[in-house]
């Protein structure tokens, strides 16, 4: 074997395992990069629909606030209808807003429906007595045959109430409105999926109130950390697999809402598929893997040359020493000074030549070559 072979071999199985060390440190440092930075995406985007969720019903609320602050409880019941009738949305989102005395009757509402009638038992007006309120998802009781009498699910509200009070401040009412749910949930939907997430909202018995997705049910999910922790009213990142067998990243708001809001217990549990990074990471991965392979390759054929060219000199200069000590004329070999090592040699073998002539001269004619 050739010193060029044996060092080209050495050096091509160093380079090759350097490359490979340094293959699998990428790939590795790669996955964890990717898994911050999708926790990272999960987190920030969750928390901008949080906020974007909870200032659509905080803008709600300013309104049913300001209302109710303007609204004077010692008006006829013709005045307080009137200004209930003025309690519009472009959205049609309100399904029903309605001011009832501290008896429960109510005495003005949306389209006069309910008026006359008591309220006294409902959660909105018994905590509206009590201050400000946010009432979780529920179905219609009272304005189920007057909103959507032919529907065979209930339409299901969430809802906003406060005390109505006069000039002293004595409470003489309260003020409260029923919102669609289906508005807050396509609110939802929308927010969602402008973001690329799926999102659940869930409340405190660990319900989903609604989600993006469907095929999620309570009960399929109760295992899941992140359903844990969102009924713990925590707030977490995981990577988890979900019923569909995918995994997912998952990040919890435990609560929503916005400014002085009134809370209405939910927790927003969002989540995230990690396919799209995970292609854009293998794509990534391939291209730099092939681009290190075309320099690893690029740096053996350069291992090769370069070897070549340093050996080369080295080369010559050991097939004349080996011929010269063998007493063939190997005539005149110049100098070579391509570094100190052919130097040394170069000028070694021109000593061995010059003393070989020297003998040669000084030999008598009848004495034998040695």
């Amino acid at each position: 074997m050739s010193l060029r072979t044996l060092l080209t071999g050495c050096i091509v199985a160093i380079l090759l395992l350097a490359l490979g060390v340094g293959a699998i440190q990428f790939n590795r440092g790669l996955s964890q990069y990717s898994q911050t930075m999708s926790a990272m995406a999960v987190k920030v985007r969750g928390a901008a629909l949080a906020d974007s969720l909870g200032r659509a019903l905080a803008e709600e609320w300013t309104y049913v606030a300001g209302f109710a602050d303007r609204v004077d409880p010692g008006q006829s019941a013709e005045d307080l209808q009137a200004a209930i009738d003025g309690y519009r949305d472009p959205e049609n989102k309100i399904s029903w807003a309605g001011l009832a005395r501290t008896d429960g009757t109510v005495v003005a509402a949306s389209d006069g429906m309910l008026v006359g009638e008591s309220v006294g038992q409902r959660p909105w007006f018994q905590r509206g007595l009590e201050g400000p309120f946010a009432g979780d998802a529920h179905e219609a009781v009272l304005l189920a045959d007057l909103i959507a009498p032919e529907a065979e699910i209930p339409p299901r509200f969430v809802d906003f109430s406060l005390p109505v009070t006069n000039m002293q401040g004595q409470v003489r009412g309260v003020f409260g409105i029923h919102i669609d749910l289906e508005w807050v949930r396509n609110l939802l939907a929308e927010m969602a999926g402008s973001l690329d997430l799926d999102a659940f909202l869930v409340d405190r018995s660990g319900d989903i109130v609604m989600s993006t997705d469907p095929a999620v049910d309570a009960q399929s999910v109760q295992t899941l950390a992140s359903f844990r922790a969102a009924n713990l009213v925590n707030s977490g990142a995981y990577i988890e697999q979900w019923p569909d067998g995918a995994d997912y990243y998952s990040f919890i708001m435990p609560e929503v809402g916005f400014a002085d809001v009134p809370s209405f217990g939910w927790s927003l549990v969002l989540r995230l598929d990690p396919a799209p990074f995970a292609e854009a990471q293998s794509r990534f991965a391939r291209f730099m893997l092939m681009g290190g392979g075309l320099i690893g390759l690029a740096g053996i054929l350069a291992i090769i040359l370069v070897l070549t060219l340093l050996l080369r000199p080295l080369s010559g200069l050991i097939d004349a020493t080996s011929r010269l000590s063998k007493g063939e004329d190997i005539g005149f070999v110049p100098g070579l000074m391509s570094y100190r090592e052919v130097t040394r040699l170069s000028n070694a073998l021109a000593r061995f030549q010059t003393r070989d002539a020297d003998r040669r001269k000084n030999r008598r004619p009848d004495t034998p070559p040695e």
